[in-house]
């Protein structure tokens, strides 16, 4: 009791919150090999053996057997979570796991209290598997019942990736059938935008954080950093979402091209024109910071610089901006001028996908997945080609009676291609980095990430506030320091969120004050 007391006032209350909720549990359960691997690589009987080095924690090729634990690791995991949470809606005779549930919550509230170490889950692992089982069998469960519901098909005719209409998007209906519709481009856009914010906080090469002691505990400060860089993908997910659904919008539509394309235009700017004059605002009364950007070269120059800027064209013309993260805009024209001319060849589409990577090549018009005008090409193509096609619905409805099959395959899939994103020379294999491996993850969180009925509902609702995120996130990583100050890289990137999201949500409301979004409908 004296040793308790001692650690209670070495501590504090925050430092043994701190302890118990997060040292321990960490230490407990975040290991997916439960410590053999340490154990194994101690005393073993043959020096290098194959066995040696792919289950020992030393060994070469130890990275293909903690592929393999962390996967499992993650289906325990989200099968205890789903137990939990879909249980409530069971009736008690109906709750055969009720034991099993007590007996795992026991676990974790025991081990919080005493010594703790990841091999002492290894004698109730049966009694976890059990649980997770139950977990992973009630969602099944519950989607085969989501099929059985009326359905309406919903489709994204917004068009503009990250740039679409999101705001006036109907609400996500309840028990939706499982199809590639509004409410899931919403949720794809959604994650791309959660991604976009981690990249930009804590990507390789950005220099922006250096200056900063950032705690990056308990993960490896190299591990976050190729994980924010891996994050560019997010711009492949807003663009295939872009082909898609601006294919879909321009097939069902009557009017002549050039109608169309301005129609299009006029929408895309519109939505950007009241986040920008914002943005002049309130960074020209804090620090005066668009003046000095666009009047650097004269009066005259700095009044063409924001005519340009306000035309969405600044990257297309090398011209000044306040924020180089709207290069995007160039690229979200370019999309729009290109469709008519893509769906006027669409007989050819798969004979254009490889033009556009080879152009870019040829006339130097920048690598796919870089930030110029012309750097998503591909991927805007291959968005086109599956909503022609119908590829990603045809995906869902393909082995649905093999659905957690699926989802064990695609999940491998997914983490070793993240292995070969990282292996794989982006100025070799771009398509790769920005084409297939994003495609991939999209099927990935199309069918078992956006589905989820409390998970879709929340990225439904960043994918809404995704095009006003990306207006104005990184105005607060510009002159908000106190972003990187925080004392986890986590609370730094939830902070961002937070006040990112709650500046669309400010917006949004202004627009309704001026009735902006009632004059807007009336123009396009």
């Amino acid at each position: 009791m004296q040793k308790i007391k001692e650690r209670l006032v070495d501590r504090g209350v925050l430092g043994t919150i701190k302890h118990i909720l997060y040292t321990k549990q960490l230490r407990t359960w975040a290991d997916s090999c439960i410590a053999g691997d340490n154990y194994v690589s101690r005393t073993p009987i043959r020096e290098n053996s194959f066995s040696q080095q792919l289950f020992s924690i030393n060994g070469a090729w130890h990275w293909i057997c903690l592929l393999y634990t962390w996967i499992v690791h993650i289906m325990l995991f989200v099968g205890i979570l789903l137990s939990t949470v879909l249980s409530f809606q069971k009736k008690v005779e109906e709750q055969k796991m009720f034991v099993g549930r007590i007996a795992v919550f026991g676990l974790f509230l025991f081990l919080s209290i005493w010594e703790c170490n990841p091999r002492y889950l290894f004698t109730v692992m049966p009694m976890i598997i059990l649980v997770a089982a139950d977990g992973i069998f009630l969602l099944l469960d519950r989607i085969t019942e989501n099929e059985k519901e009326t359905f309406v098909y919903q489709i994204n005719t917004s068009g503009g990736g990250i740039l679409g209409n999101s705001m006036r998007a109907p609400k996500m209906k309840e028990n939706l059938k499982r199809n590639f519709g509004l409410d899931i481009s919403l949720a794809i856009k959604g994650i791309a935008i959660a991604m976009m914010l981690f990249h930009h906080l804590f990507r390789n090469g950005l220099g922006a954080h250096e200056q900063y002691d950032i705690v990056y505990f308990p993960f490896p400060e190299t591990n976050i950093r190729n994980i924010a860089t891996m994050f560019k993908i997010c711009v492949a997910l807003f663009t295939f979402i872009s082909g898609y659904g601006l294919y879909l919008n321009y097939k069902k539509t009557a009017l002549s091209a050039s109608r169309w394309v301005s129609q299009r235009i006029v929408k895309l700017l519109s939505s950007y024109w009241f986040v920008l004059v914002f943005c002049w605002i309130i960074l020209s009364i804090l620090n005066g910071y668009p003046q000095n950007k666009y009047f650097g070269d004269g009066f005259y120059q700095g009044v063409a610089n924001m005519f340009v800027e306000f035309l969405g064209c600044a990257n297309l013309l090398r011209t000044p901006t306040i924020n180089d993260v709207w290069w995007y805009m160039s690229a979200a024209i370019i999309f729009i001028i290109a469709l008519p001319f893509i769906v006027a060849q669409e007989d050819k589409l798969l004979l254009l996908l490889p033009v556009t990577a080879i152009l870019p090549r040829i006339l130097g018009i920048g690598y796919q997945g870089g930030t110029s005008a012309y750097s998503f090409l591909f991927m805007f193509l291959v968005g086109v080609i599956c909503a022609k096609y119908d590829l990603v619905n045809r995906w869902l409805r393909f082995k649905q009676e093999r659905l957690f099959l699926k989802f064990l395959v695609e999940m491998l899939l997914v983490i070793i291609g993240y292995k070969f994103y990282r292996k794989i020379p982006l100025e070799l294999f771009w398509e790769y980095h920005f084409g297939l491996y994003p495609l991939l993850v999209i099927f990935f969180a199309v069918e078992f990430v956006c589905f989820l009925p409390v998970v879709g509902k929340v990225l439904s609702f960043l994918g809404k506030h995704s095009a006003n995120i990306f207006y104005i996130h990184s105005f607060f990583m510009m002159f908000s320091g106190f972003i990187y100050e925080l004392p986890s890289f986590l609370l730094s990137y939830l902070a961002l969120m937070g006040i990112s999201l709650g500046g669309s949500v400010l917006i949004e409301a202004l627009k309704e004050v001026f009735g902006y979004n009632k004059k807007r409908g009336q123009i396009c």
